[in-house]
């Protein structure tokens, strides 16, 4: 609808059949895996493996290797990187000053993230053990 002003945390997570959703302009939020595992291909906010919502990495897909951060992106969503086993890299952009909680949970084999000096606020848990920042 066009009042709709949030999408709860997945909800329409597994939809696997779902191509296109048009969201409405009074949308504010949307919820961590909230199009987790959806085809969605042709929705311009989904660039390699990532997806993004008004200056937010909301999430991304569990097949990717690295993660490189597009310009302009402010915040790192919860759980944003959850699950992702394969993982290795992630590169932040300049303008990132937020991430979110639990954003690198069980990312068994990721060993490297770009972090810039912009980044003011680090969520619980979301540094993974052994991790190496740079």
């Amino acid at each position: 609808p066009s009042a709709l002003r949030s999408l709860g945390e997945e909800a329409f997570s597994g939809c696997c059949s779902l191509q296109f959703i048009n969201l409405p302009d009074s949308l504010e939020s949307i919820g961590p895996h909230a199009f987790r595992d959806c085809p969605l291909d042709r929705v311009p906010w989904k660039k390699a493996g990532l997806t993004y919502w008004r200056n937010r990495l909301l999430y991304a897909d569990p097949g990717v290797v690295q993660a490189n951060v597009q310009a302009g992106v402010t915040s790192i969503g919860d759980n944003a990187f959850e699950g992702c086993q394969a993982l290795v890299s992630v590169t932040l952009p300049d303008s990132v000053t937020e991430i979110g909680k639990e954003a690198f949970m069980c990312c068994e084999s990721l060993v490297s993230v770009t972090m810039p000096n912009s980044v003011l606020t680090i969520g619980e848990y979301s540094p993974a053990e052994g991790l190496r920042f740079t």
